[in-house]
């Protein structure tokens, strides 16, 4: 937690708290009290809580066989042949682009990410083998678009493009509320993707 929580605040923001006194979480190890803090500095006070939150959803999904396949069945179930676009918002981007990477052969228009924390290198490494490689994008993709805020302490890794070439990427400002999904889903790059490639009847 306290490496993925440092790479998530950055050399910068850990600079700065390590020069003032570690203030909060008093509870927790000191390695970790320098990287929170430094998540706040970086991103704003509750910061370190979202991102531990996510951080541990994340992780168990990927590491926990069990729950896993249970997550997995019930987006396979929702899934059907008609099904053109794939939405997902933290822990759900991960479980969207796996159910991507699972079914090479089924075919989506768009997927659309919003708040992902698929740049963190921590989630990578966690991650199964896509069988693909960095540039262009998974099988069976038409187009990607990822939406994030750049104040978001779950997308802190930034443009993805740097791992999926054909990926856009799209800054939004949740105006405070750099996480919440009504936020990303109000939002104007949002509904154009959707716009981009659904039906007329559905619109």
């Amino acid at each position: 937690m306290a490496q993925a929580a440092g790479e998530a605040a950055g050399e910068e923001a850990l600079a700065a708290v390590e020069r003032e006194t570690v203030k909060g979480y008093t509870r927790i190890p000191f390695a970790l009290r320098v990287a929170f803090r430094g998540l706040d500095w970086r991103f704003g006070p509750g910061a370190a809580l979202v991102f531990a939150g996510a951080f541990r959803e994340v992780r168990r999904y990927l590491r926990d066989p069990g729950l896993k396949a249970a997550v997995d069945a019930i987006v396979d179930a929702a899934v059907g042949g008609d099904t053109r676009v794939l939405v997902g918002h933290s822990l759900g981007s991960v479980v969207a682009l796996e159910f991507v990477r699972r079914n090479p052969g089924c075919r989506l228009d768009l997927l659309v990410t919003l708040g992902s924390p698929l740049g963190a290198r921590f989630v990578r490494a966690l991650m199964p083998d896509p069988g693909y490689g960095k540039e262009g994008l998974p099988l069976g993709l038409g187009a990607w678009v990822n939406v994030r805020d750049p104040h978001d302490p779950v997308a802190f890794a930034g443009d993805l493009t740097r791992y999926w070439p054909r990926i856009s990427d799209e800054k939004v400002d949740n105006q405070g509320d750099a996480h919440a999904v009504s936020r990303y889903l109000s939002k104007r790059q949002t509904g154009a993707a959707l716009l981009a490639v659904l039906p007329l009847a559905a619109r």
